[in-house]
């Protein structure tokens, strides 16, 4: 088994270098970028849901692209929370899915990540019917980082239900999506009926397609959540360079096979 020192990680995929150097050398793309994203990106990243996960998506309306999902996360939560709203997140978390909520201004409730599944709703449910003020945004991460503990497509159809039922939003941090391993292939919470009647879902170019330092990543669900972010956007940022996006455009379209390269990697 090789060690954590001498483990290295591939590098971005060749195709991907390759476009961002051709489209870096464009005068059109010194420009300042949209803060949404470019169309045809959007467009392609609405595709993927729909050949991977077989979930229809208005890319016009309903796919924003950010500075990776840690970025987005921290904006969309400008947008959700302020001083005095509720934030649930599964502990132990990745750091900005606590932060992002304080940084707004709100509060964070733990939810252990550990328990299973029923057990997980069930506490979501209590906290929610018992609290005042009643949580307003809930964190979900799967596949989990930091423990890899995955969700069950029951797990989003059960949060939905609830998210319905009490009023709150569903942000859930897909960036893991395709990091599995034994033919296993972790759900979108997107695929769960009404899920974009209630959230949103995150993903990132970062673990998928060594493109960590590149900083690209989308968010995709809920037009009026997508709407608030854009604004939030609008006002701190001016988007991801183009040259980085359309190379991302090509990271979707032809790197697939590189992909399963690297989660065989992973695994072994």
């Amino acid at each position: 088994m090789t060690s954590l020192e001498t483990f290295s990680i591939d590098p971005t995929p060749a195709p991907i270098i390759e476009k961002l150097c051709e489209v870096a050398k464009d005068p059109k793309a010194h420009r300042y970028p949209v803060a949404d994203g470019l169309k045809n990106l959007r467009r392609e990243i609405a595709g993927i849901y729909n050949r991977d996960y077989g979930v229809s998506l208005k890319s016009e309306t309903e796919v924003i692209c950010t500075i990776g999902s840690k970025e987005g996360i921290s904006h969309l939560s400008l947008a959700l929370v302020g001083p005095g709203d509720r934030v649930l997140v599964p502990v132990p978390a990745f750091p900005i899915h606590i932060y992002a909520a304080v940084i707004a201004g709100g509060s964070v409730t733990p939810v252990s990540i550990g328990e299973e599944e029923d057990v997980l709703l069930k506490r979501i449910h209590d906290l929610c019917a018992n609290l005042h003020p009643r949580p307003k945004v809930l964190i979900l991460n799967y596949p989990h980082n930091p423990t890899a503990k995955l969700g069950s497509m029951e797990l989003c159809e059960g949060v939905v239900a609830l998210a319905r039922k009490f009023g709150f939003v569903v942000v859930h941090d897909f960036a893991y999506g395709k990091i599995a391993i034994d033919g296993y292939t972790p759900p979108s919470f997107m695929q769960a009926k009404g899920a974009a009647e209630v959230g949103v879902e995150f993903g990132s170019f970062s673990k998928i397609y060594n493109m960590a330092g590149w900083r690209l990543g989308y968010c995709v669900g809920n037009r009026q959540i997508i709407a608030g972010l854009a604004k939030i956007k609008g006002y701190y940022d001016y988007g991801v360079f183009s040259a980085i996006q359309v190379a991302g455009i090509v990271a979707l379209r032809e790197c697939e096979d590189d992909i399963k390269q690297q989660v065989e990697k992973y695994q072994n």
